[in-house]
């Protein structure tokens, strides 16, 4: 009898020690993958990603990453044409734009799992992979001064230093003018980045990434041509992120 008490007994202590669990670590097993993605703004740019993750383990999940940023230099400055005060600004000396898209693989470990609804979560995670360079030519409205001091009506042009100056140079150019002349230089990244994330609802994703990117391309990307110009473009970043777990 009395083994037969302590069998029982050590069975309703179990069981109720498993009933006390909250239910976001009995089921958090059943979920498989997790999408989200968000506004990111770097110290070059800004732009958007989108994030696939498939649980390894309920505290590690591989990663598959998309990222689109704008990318600037360093040196880059926008000012407004001497030839009329209302045109749009416009960066001097900037010959192409950059626009980086990362296609990345990654790991993403949960380093400290929230204790209540109200708390948060914080992970860390790795990215690498290649990382394309767009190199789109800068178009700008360029005017022409005729003998009788009259200005011509703006026509679009490719920036080229030796040509345009301060005095032609009218404002930047509108549209997409410059799009089919677009080079891909490709190159690679790797990404470090902490998340913290603090929504209520376990299925549900609401969080704030930071972290840092290295971008690396085989030759220097000539974006200026009155700076130096870099095949190397490191950047610190913020990243607003909302998604979805699914089960």
């Amino acid at each position: 009898m009395n083994k037969l008490t302590v069998i029982i007994l050590v069975n309703l202590i179990t069981g109720m020690c498993f009933g006390q669990l909250p239910a976001k670590q009995v089921n958090s097993v059943a979920l498989k993958t997790e999408v989200y993605g968000g506004l990111v703004m770097h110290t070059s740019g800004w732009g958007v990603n989108l994030n696939y993750a498939k649980f390894i383990t309920v505290k590690t999940k591989r990663m598959l990453t998309l990222d689109m940023v704008t990318m600037k230099h360093s040196k880059e400055i926008k000012i407004q044409g001497y030839v009329d005060q209302n045109s749009k600004d416009f960066g001097f000396g900037k010959l192409n734009r950059l626009f980086v898209t990362r296609i990345g693989y990654g790991k993403k470990y949960l380093s400290y799992e929230k204790q209540r609804d109200k708390g948060v979560n914080i992970s860390w995670h790795w990215n690498v992979g290649p990382s394309f360079g767009f190199l789109k030519p800068v178009y700008l409205d360029v005017v022409n001064i005729t003998p009788n001091g009259r200005i011509t009506t703006p026509v679009q042009e490719p920036y080229n230093p030796e040509k345009h100056n301060l005095g032609n140079i009218y404002g930047r150019s509108k549209g997409i003018r410059g799009l089919a002349e677009t080079k891909v230089i490709p190159g690679g990244f790797v990404k470090l980045g902490l998340e913290f994330e603090y929504n209520d609802d376990r299925e549900f994703i609401r969080a704030l990434s930071v972290g840092a990117t290295l971008d690396i391309y085989p030759k220097e990307i000539e974006i200026m041509a009155y700076a130096k110009n870099t095949f190397i473009y490191p950047s610190l970043y913020i990243n607003l992120l909302i998604g979805k777990r699914f089960f």
